[in-house]
């Protein structure tokens, strides 16, 4: 490269550089951001470019009420207690408790409809979340 061409080719990067910002106002804000140190911002929206940003949705708040308490701290203290505390509680509740903490991932366990079936699914997933990874731990 020669540097008598260098004030041409520097002069071309230049005016392409503005033709782009302009067409362009992602780049321009982009290049204003690089240009002064300032970070720009992501979400810029223009009228024409109804797509430059996601619109987020807001997050849906929980239908559910919250669970009356965890039944994985409960199971601790024994089967038996676990039992007892969930033989107090409405289908509803169980249901509550399912859903808060992340018990029934297919959806199957909130369809049913015998609180006797819902109990013993409860007191069996604490019980697997309790004991998980206890085969390491015993040597």
């Amino acid at each position: 490269m020669d540097l008598r061409n260098l004030d041409q080719i520097l002069a071309r990067l230049k005016k392409a550089v503005i033709e782009e910002a302009k067409r362009n106002p992602e780049f321009e804000a982009a290049l204003l951001g690089a240009l002064t140190g300032l970070n720009p911002s992501p979400k810029t929206k223009t009228v024409s470019d109804k797509s430059a940003s996601p619109v987020e949705k807001p997050r849906r708040k929980s239908r559910r009420s919250p669970a009356l308490f965890d039944p994985v701290q409960s199971i601790k203290n024994g089967e038996a207690f676990l039992r007892e505390q969930l033989s107090g509680l409405n289908l509803e509740q169980l249901r509550d408790m399912i859903a808060e903490y992340g018990m029934d991932a297919g959806r199957r366990v909130i369809r049913w409809t015998k609180s006797e079936r819902v109990v013993n699914y409860i007191v069996e997933i604490s019980i697997l979340r309790v004991t998980k990874g206890r085969t390491f731990l015993d040597t």
